[in-house]
């Protein structure tokens, strides 16, 4: 999803809605490996209808997949997910709470750019499905400010007053979510993974 996500340059507020509507609708059907290319498929279609002002139409989708569905299966499925998911496809993501804490803690752009980094390296990890997309945004921009103030060698506060206010968090209270997003982006488990789509966006 996320390569065909850059490939159609749709906004960043569409792969999440797409991840989170994959995530759902798994949760709920058991999808066979031979259709999760479609699941995926459906789910950014949808996204994009919800959140594109011009979404890609299904030819294009059936373009993308090299003709590996017709448009009558993309439709089928598009519609077996909205009933699955009681057409309720509104979600909270991490890349609005970024948006946010950036403003507010008056962050660099390039701080703003790696905490998006670390928050998109998310999706594609079951283990950070046990924190909130407001937990997931707080602790990459924590760690982007980590960072940051490690390159500069300077003191500054890495999780400024303003941002514990918005988000209720403490930076005790980040502290797993900043440590597994940490884990997973340098490595993890697997290394032998192949997920580079986030990567070479970035």
């Amino acid at each position: 999803s996320a390569e065909v996500h850059t490939k159609f340059k749709l906004r960043i507020e569409t792969l999440f809605l797409t991840v989170n509507l994959i995530d759902r609708f798994c949760e709920k059907q058991q999808v066979r490996r031979s259709k999760l290319q479609l699941v995926g498929v459906c789910a950014l279609l949808l996204a994009s209808k919800y959140e594109e002002i011009y979404p890609p139409e299904v030819a294009d989708f059936t373009y993308i997949t090299d003709h590996a569905y017709a448009a009558e299966e993309v439709l089928d499925m598009e519609m077996k997910i909205l009933l699955e998911l009681d057409w309720k496809i509104t979600a909270p993501n991490a890349h609005l709470w970024i948006e946010r804490l950036c403003a507010v803690s008056r962050a660099s752009s390039r701080v703003k750019h790696r905490a998006e980094y670390y928050s998109q390296r998310t999706l594609q990890e079951y283990a950070l499905l046990d924190f909130k997309p407001s937990q997931i945004a707080a602790a990459a921009v924590h760690l982007s400010l980590v960072a940051e103030a490690r390159e500069n060698r300077d003191n500054r506060e890495c999780w400024p007053r303003p941002c514990e206010r918005l988000t209720g968090y403490t930076q005790l209270e980040l502290y797993a979510c900043a440590k597994a997003i940490s884990f997973h982006v340098n490595g993890g488990v697997d290394s032998k993974r192949r997920l580079v789509a986030c990567k070479k966006k970035f």
